[in-house]
């Protein structure tokens, strides 16, 4: 089951990796013209994301996010691992028996365990596309200063800066 995972999660990098900027750094020029500022690099917000719990989150500076990714991250796995470990258990106790409420038991864990390790996945696949985002939107609101909506009470004004 790890081989297949792990094989899963390669061959996705390996699809998606043509797919993203690999500059190491994107300028772009700030509101005033005068000032360049750097964004932050997609690629390595992914590969931070997809191995390490919360590191795309944490090299884009989203302290929160990053907190949150890895405490799920983490929660996920960790569950999966200690059911997998029950199963793995119970599966023991069926063979030694031969009684069906320990095989009932088995399956319960075994599905348990299965479903921890989707979330899990799913929680990284979210922090990987999030990761992502971010760094592609880095800086953004330096940059959506340049275009701003104003609603105010009989009128609404577009204003565009150069």
């Amino acid at each position: 089951m790890k081989k297949i995972q792990i094989a899963f999660i390669l061959i996705t990098i390996i699809i998606l990796l043509p797919y993203f900027n690999l500059k190491a750094e994107q300028k772009v020029q700030s509101p005033d013209s005068t000032v360049e500022f750097t964004g932050k690099n997609a690629t390595k917000a992914i590969l931070y994301s997809a191995f390490i719990p919360g590191g795309g989150q944490f090299y884009n500076e989203k302290y929160i996010k990053a907190g949150a990714t890895f405490s799920l991250e983490l929660a996920f796995l960790g569950s999966g691992i200690y059911y997998q470990i029950k199963r793995e258990n119970a599966w023991d106790d069926y063979i030694e028996s031969g009684n069906q409420q320990d095989y009932d038991t088995y399956n319960d864990y075994h599905i348990k365990s299965q479903s921890m390790y989707w979330w899990f996945f799913a929680v990284k696949f979210v922090s990987v596309v999030d990761a992502y985002v971010d760094a592609k939107l880095f800086n953004y609101d330096k940059k959506k200063r340049q275009l701003e909506l104003e609603l105010e009470a009989n009128s609404i004004s577009l204003n565009f800066r150069f």
